[in-house]
């Protein structure tokens, strides 16, 4: 709840510093004012980034700090971190099949997806597969569940880990 009152402290300070009432600001941008004091408040969390933003516009304030004591991240920088994960996921799972020495029908078939598919993901046009494939990957491919999971942008989560994994690491440690 820490970042919570610290992004309503915040915007208590920049509606102050606009000369604003709660009720003056929350009409601007068409949200109920108990809604908006119980975010400044800390009373409930901060809003969504469309409040944010519109927030920011009102109230002449860097988007970015808003959106950072929110815990937001802004959907650009999500969705390139997605575009991203797309293309080392692609970059590396090519790597990998061709350092098995496969081809992309081959492991395909050993992994029950269609070749084209395999494709599209190599090439960075499709996002990385889902956590019911990448198992059948790593195995195939003899690499570490988890770590082809993180490559793919995603979390593991504590059922995906494997604790006695036999796979190969794709990271390697810098000493």
């Amino acid at each position: 709840m820490k970042e919570d009152h610290q992004f309503g402290k915040r915007l208590r300070s920049l509606r102050i510093q606009n000369e604003l009432t709660l009720r003056e600001l929350a009409a601007k941008i068409n949200i109920n004012f108990t809604y908006l004091s119980k975010i400044e408040n800390g009373v409930l969390p901060p809003p969504g980034e469309k409040v944010i933003l519109m927030l920011a516009e009102v109230l002449n304030a860097d988007k970015d700090e808003l959106m950072t004591l929110a815990g937001r991240i802004p959907s650009h920088l999500v969705q390139m971190l997605r575009n991203r994960a797309r293309l080392e996921f692609g970059t590396m799972l090519r790597k990998l099949r061709t350092e098995a020495g496969m081809t992309q029908k081959e492991l395909a078939r050993k992994v029950r997806v269609d070749a084209t598919y395999l494709s599209k993901i190599e090439n960075g046009i499709k996002p990385p597969p889902s956590k019911k494939i990448i198992p059948r990957l790593s195995q195939v491919l003899n690499v570490d569940k988890d770590e082809l999971i993180a490559l793919g942008g995603r979390i593991p989560s504590s059922s995906n880990r494997d604790t006695g994994s036999s796979g190969a690491k794709i990271f390697h440690d810098i000493d």
